[in-house]
Protein backbone atom coordinates (compact mmCIF):
# COMPACT_ATOMS: atom_id res chain seq x y z
CA UNK A 1 0.00 0.00 0.00
CA UNK A 2 1.25 3.79 -0.70
CA UNK A 3 2.10 5.51 2.38
CA UNK A 4 0.06 8.62 0.87
CA UNK A 5 -2.99 8.41 -1.06
CA UNK A 6 -2.86 8.45 -4.57
CA UNK A 7 -4.70 11.31 -6.47
CA UNK A 8 -2.65 11.72 -9.55
CA UNK A 9 -1.57 9.34 -12.03
CA UNK A 10 0.35 9.27 -15.25
CA UNK A 11 -0.39 6.86 -17.66
CA UNK A 12 1.21 5.17 -20.25
CA UNK A 13 0.39 2.96 -23.71
CA UNK A 14 3.41 1.69 -24.73
CA UNK A 15 4.54 1.32 -28.11
CA UNK A 16 8.19 0.63 -29.24
CA UNK A 17 8.25 3.53 -32.03
CA UNK A 18 5.06 5.96 -30.05
CA UNK A 19 3.99 5.78 -26.36
CA UNK A 20 0.91 7.57 -25.52
CA UNK A 21 0.50 9.78 -22.20
CA UNK A 22 -2.48 10.33 -20.05
CA UNK A 23 -3.25 11.97 -16.74
CA UNK A 24 -6.01 10.79 -14.44
CA UNK A 25 -7.48 11.85 -11.53
CA UNK A 26 -8.70 9.74 -8.92
CA UNK A 27 -10.96 12.19 -6.83
CA UNK A 28 -12.79 12.78 -10.19
CA UNK A 29 -12.38 9.23 -11.59
CA UNK A 30 -11.22 10.98 -14.63
CA UNK A 31 -8.34 10.91 -16.96
CA UNK A 32 -7.61 13.20 -20.72
CA UNK A 33 -5.15 12.41 -23.15
CA UNK A 34 -1.76 14.60 -22.69
CA UNK A 35 0.42 13.47 -25.89
CA UNK A 36 2.03 10.94 -27.56
CA UNK A 37 5.69 10.80 -27.22
CA UNK A 38 8.41 9.12 -29.94
CA UNK A 39 9.96 6.40 -28.48
CA UNK A 40 13.17 4.31 -30.43
CA UNK A 41 12.95 0.78 -29.86
CA UNK A 42 10.66 0.93 -26.80
CA UNK A 43 12.98 3.82 -25.28
CA UNK A 44 11.44 7.55 -24.72
CA UNK A 45 13.55 10.50 -24.40
CA UNK A 46 13.76 10.44 -20.54
CA UNK A 47 13.54 14.43 -20.47
CA UNK A 48 10.07 14.37 -21.85
CA UNK A 49 8.47 11.85 -19.25
CA UNK A 50 10.20 14.29 -16.80
CA UNK A 51 9.03 17.48 -17.94
CA UNK A 52 5.76 15.68 -17.64
CA UNK A 53 6.52 14.87 -14.20
CA UNK A 54 6.88 18.15 -13.10
CA UNK A 55 3.65 19.43 -14.70
CA UNK A 56 1.28 16.63 -13.35
CA UNK A 57 2.96 15.97 -10.39
CA UNK A 58 1.77 12.10 -9.84
CA UNK A 59 1.75 9.63 -7.41
CA UNK A 60 1.84 6.73 -9.30
CA UNK A 61 2.42 5.66 -12.54
CA UNK A 62 -0.28 3.30 -14.77
CA UNK A 63 1.21 1.18 -17.83
CA UNK A 64 -1.02 -0.68 -20.07
CA UNK A 65 -0.19 -4.51 -20.31
CA UNK A 66 -0.51 -5.09 -24.41
CA UNK A 67 -1.65 -9.23 -23.75
CA UNK A 68 -2.76 -11.44 -26.19
CA UNK A 69 -6.55 -12.12 -25.56
CA UNK A 70 -6.00 -15.28 -24.01
CA UNK A 71 -4.15 -13.42 -21.28
CA UNK A 72 -0.92 -14.85 -22.87
CA UNK A 73 2.58 -12.44 -22.77
CA UNK A 74 3.86 -11.73 -26.05
CA UNK A 75 7.21 -9.92 -27.07
CA UNK A 76 5.76 -6.40 -26.62
CA UNK A 77 4.48 -7.14 -23.15
CA UNK A 78 7.83 -7.90 -21.82
CA UNK A 79 8.77 -4.30 -23.15
CA UNK A 80 6.09 -2.77 -21.77
CA UNK A 81 7.29 -4.27 -18.16
CA UNK A 82 10.71 -3.65 -18.63
CA UNK A 83 9.65 0.19 -19.54
CA UNK A 84 7.33 0.28 -16.28
CA UNK A 85 9.72 -0.76 -14.45
CA UNK A 86 12.36 1.64 -15.90
CA UNK A 87 9.91 4.68 -15.31
CA UNK A 88 9.68 3.57 -11.45
CA UNK A 89 13.21 3.18 -10.60
CA UNK A 90 13.84 6.33 -12.42
CA UNK A 91 11.05 8.17 -10.94
CA UNK A 92 10.71 6.51 -7.56
CA UNK A 93 7.09 5.89 -7.73
CA UNK A 94 4.60 3.43 -7.40
CA UNK A 95 4.27 1.31 -10.90
CA UNK A 96 0.81 -0.68 -11.56
CA UNK A 97 0.54 -2.59 -14.93
CA UNK A 98 -3.02 -2.95 -16.49
CA UNK A 99 -4.26 -5.68 -18.68
CA UNK A 100 -5.71 -3.57 -21.77
CA UNK A 101 -7.20 -6.31 -23.58
CA UNK A 102 -10.47 -5.20 -25.59
CA UNK A 103 -10.17 -1.64 -24.55
CA UNK A 104 -10.27 -0.26 -27.76
CA UNK A 105 -13.42 -1.55 -28.66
Amino acid sequence: MPKHPINVVLGFDFGMKKIGVAVGQTVTSTSSALTILSAQDGVPRWSDIQALIDEWSPDAFIVGLPLDTNGSFQSITYAAQKFGRKIQSRFKRPIYFVDERYTSQ
